[in-house]
C-alpha cells in the first residue's frame, strides 16, 4: 500500500505546501483531500483533519509536524524526521511550530507566496527552509544546555546550538567560495583566449620561431 498523506482541500496553504510535497516525493505518497476520503478513516473525525495533515502507511498514523517529516522520508528526504525522532526537544518544538502555522495559515501563506513564489517548489524552497530548519535544531540544542545547566546549578553555554547553527553554512559557503574561484579562473583563462594583445602576442612569437 502507497503511504498517504491527507489534508485540508479547501485550506490554500495546505495546498501550497503539498504542491511542494508532491514535487519532492513524486509517486512514492498519494495526496488526497479529506473532504473526500473521510469515511475511510473512522478514528479521525472531520475536526481531526482539518486541524492537522495525516500520514497513513501500514502500521503507522501520524499527524502534525510527524506527518510532513515522514511524508519527505517517503520520499527520498530522510533527515529531518531522524533529527525529530533523536535531537531531545526538536519533536516537541516541531509540533509547537506546526499548530501555530495551522492556527495562521492565511498569514503564513501570505508571507510565505513573496519568498518562494506563488508556487512551491523544491529548488526555491531549500536554501530558506535550511535556515528554519537551522534556527530550531539550534534552539533546542541551547534549550537542552538550559536544562542541563539548571539541574547542575551552573551557567548555561549556546556553544552546541551555535555549531548547529553555522556548521551548515560554513560548509555552503566553502561549496560557494570553490564555485565562484573556479568561475573566475575560467572567465580569466576566457578573456586571455579572446583578448587581441594577447592573439597578436602569440602571432609575434609564432613568426619570431
Amino acid at each position: 500500500m502507497t503511504p498517504r498523506l491527507v489534508y485540508d482541500g479547501d485550506c490554500g496553504f495546505c495546498r501550497y505546501t503539498v504542491d511542494y510535497a508532491h514535487a519532492v516525493t513524486g509517486d512514492a505518497v498519494d495526496y488526497v483531500p479529506y473532504q473526500s476520503v473521510a469515511d475511510q478513516y473512522p478514528d479521525q473525525s472531520a475536526d481531526d483533519f482539518a486541524r492537522s495533515i495525516w500520514f497513513f502507511a501500514p502500521g503507522v498514523t501520524a499527524s502534525g509536524a510527524d506527518a510532513a517529516f515522514r511524508t519527505l522520508a517517503a520520499g527520498g528526504r530522510t533527515r529531518w524526521l531522524w533529527i525529530y525522532r533523536r535531537l531531545p526537544g526538536f519533536a516537541s518544538l516541531s509540533e509547537r511550530l506546526y499548530r501555530w502555522v495551522s492556527r495562521h495559515r492565511e498569514f503564513c501563506l501570505r508571507i510565505a507566496r513573496p519568498l518562494f513564489g506563488r508556487e512551491l517548489r523544491p529548488t526555491r524552497f531549500e536554501t530558506t527552509a535550511d535556515v528554519v530548519y537551522r534556527g530550531i535544531a539550534a534552539a533546542a540544542l541551547n534549550g537542552v544546555r538550559f536544562a542541563v545547566a539548571a539541574g547542575r546549578g551552573t551557567r548555561p553555554s549556546t556553544r552546541l546550538g551555535s555549531i548547529a547553527w553555522c556548521s551548515g553554512f560554513s560548509t555552503r559557503n566553502q561549496r560557494s567560495s570553490i564555485g565562484s574561484t573556479t568561475r573566475s579562473m575560467e572567465n580569466d583563462r576566457d578573456t586571455s583566449e579572446s583578448s587581441p594583445i594577447a592573439t597578436s602576442s602569440q602571432a609575434r612569437i609564432v613568426r619570431q620561431t
